[in-house]
């Protein structure tokens, strides 16, 4: 059975963006043996790219551009793990009106934003 190709996108690359990212590409044989999807870190959100990071994500995939997430038709689901209201919350709006499915366990933003 070959295993379906998942594109993923951080808003947030701070200590749980980067714990998230290492998991990922740690665990990324068992999670594809146990469900059947590659999960694969595309793109992360920063505010800075020059910041040190406990864990290194690879060339190309932090950025600074909201937009970058946003237009990447190829991102299948984004993981929301920046924390706070805003801009977080302007940036899962957007992309769930974009079509793109969002994850998120920030609960201040639920109960701020959703309806």
């Amino acid at each position: 059975m070959s295993s379906v190709d998942v594109p993923v996108a951080l808003l947030g690359y701070g200590t749980v963006g980067a714990a998230v990212s290492r998991l990922l590409e740690d665990n990324a044989d068992d999670i594809e043996r146990a469900t059947g999807h590659r999960l694969r870190l595309v793109r992360a959100l920063v505010r800075d790219l020059e910041k040190e990071r406990d864990f290194s994500a690879s060339a190309g995939v932090l950025t600074t551009r909201f937009e970058d997430v946003l237009e990447d038709d190829s991102i299948a689901v984004v993981a929301e793990v920046m924390g706070g209201l805003e801009p977080t919350g302007e940036y899962v709006l957007s992309l769930l009106r974009s079509g793109k499915p969002v994850v998120s366990a920030n609960k201040q933003l639920v109960a701020g934003r959703g309806a």
